[in-house]
């Protein structure tokens, strides 16, 4: 099999995955038998132009014939809108248990501070896919519930001041600078040291 054909069926294979959805739902969206389906994840069929473009239109993806000297750029901005594209299943679970907490307190101790998180909380759902720290999550969402149960404003106001850090981390990248990834400058002076 050829290696390029193998790497494009990977990546149709990746990207219904990210989709969360089935090979059979994706026959169902795209009109391409599940078996067939099959067969080109598999990488064990020829493709016909027709049927990858209905996948593809399926996933949300488009082709398109770019001159090679794009390709790295392009697949540059791919990667990064499909790297935050859709949060896993169990960081939207805890999203909607945290959501939950946050209006019970909200409800029991009537709390500006509840309030603005609960404005924080909106901000931060945008980008809940590049929250990776799951038990971060799941640790705000007890402090919440703990603040809730017992009626302790000042347990309930540490929780929206994580929920704050968490936000101001989205907003400013913070965890890409730490792994590394700071992005750079498009152009840099010659006065430069670094």
């Amino acid at each position: 099999m050829n290696h390029a054909i193998k790497d494009f069926a990977d990546r149709l294979r990746d990207a219904r995955k990210r989709k969360g959805i089935s090979q059979r739902k994706l026959s169902a969206l795209s009109g391409v038998p599940q078996s067939h389906i099959s067969k080109i994840e598999k990488g064990s069929v020829d493709l016909r132009v027709s049927s990858l473009m209905e996948i593809s239109r399926a996933l949300d993806l488009e082709l398109a014939l770019v001159p090679r000297k794009a390709l790295p750029a392009i697949e540059a901005i791919a990667s990064s809108s499909t790297a935050s594209e859709a949060p896993s299943p169990k960081v939207r679970r805890e999203f909607d248990r945290l959501a939950d907490s946050i209006k019970s307190a909200d409800v029991v101790l009537q709390s500006p501070a509840i309030r603005d998180a609960l404005s924080r909380f909106r901000e931060i759902e945008r980008h809940k896919s590049q929250i990776i720290d799951l038990d971060e999550l799941i640790n705000l969402r007890k402090a919440f519930e703990r603040a809730e149960k017992f009626g302790t404003l000042p347990a309930a106001e540490e929780a929206a001041n994580r929920l704050r850090l968490i936000r101001n981390r989205l907003a400013h990248d913070v965890s890409a600078a730490e792994r590394g990834n700071a992005p750079r400058p498009a152009y840099r002076l010659e006065d430069d040291d670094d």
